[in-house]
């Protein structure tokens, strides 16, 4: 038997992430990153409450990196790692698209000052940037081991998305059900016979 964890939309909740995988359990399992690691907001907001938090979206891409490397686990490309890659690449379409999706409040925490195409694309594909654009390149949208198998539904380069639950599609053999991971820090659990 082994454990799974799947983790998605951390949303550079870099504090939250560190607690999640301080859990022994969660940290002797294979992780399962689900994408979506940046472009968060600092602030939480509950029916009788705001809390604010750190958002560091490359501290998280450092520990999800290092958990890749180091631990043999699997970060899946989520559509805000994709805004990334195509900024890097100058697609000015996508970098608009990302500016108005969380770009805009990330691009000063790494560094960048300026909201120009060539700009943000020099600044991704220099260091200390570019280990993360180059590690971000390589990540797959999809994963499988032996009878199980998961994939990431991509129409037009984006996830397809629902009120904030990103739609996963698992099967084992000829059943397929709908594995839906809510917030960021949440984490499922499989065992899985191999």
């Amino acid at each position: 038997m082994s454990n799974l964890t799947f983790i998605g939309d951390i949303h550079g909740a870099a504090d939250d992430l560190t607690v999640l995988l301080s859990d022994p359990i969660i940290a002797d399992s294979q992780i399962i990153f689900l994408g979506d690691y940046i472009d968060g907001l600092n602030e939480r907001k509950f029916s009788d409450h705001v809390e604010y938090s750190a958002v560091d979206p490359i501290q998280t891409l450092a520990i999800i990196r290092e958990r890749v490397l180091e631990h043999h686990d699997i970060a899946l490309l989520g559509n805000h790692e994709d805004f990334w890659i195509q900024t890097a690449r100058r697609n000015d379409f996508i970098a608009r698209t990302w500016q108005a999706n969380g770009g805009l409040a990330t691009w000063p925490k790494l560094g960048i000052t300026k909201k120009d195409l060539a700009t943000i694309a020099h600044a991704l594909n220099q260091p200390p940037l570019q280990q993360y654009t180059d590690f971000l390149s390589q990540l797959p949208i999809i994963w499988q081991m032996s009878q199980f198998w998961l994939y990431m539904s991509v129409f037009a380069g984006k996830m397809i998305w629902l009120n904030n639950i990103v739609m996963i599609y698992c099967g084992f053999a000829m059943t397929t059900f709908l594995l839906m991971v809510v917030g960021a820090g949440l984490g499922m659990k499989m065992n899985l016979a191999e």
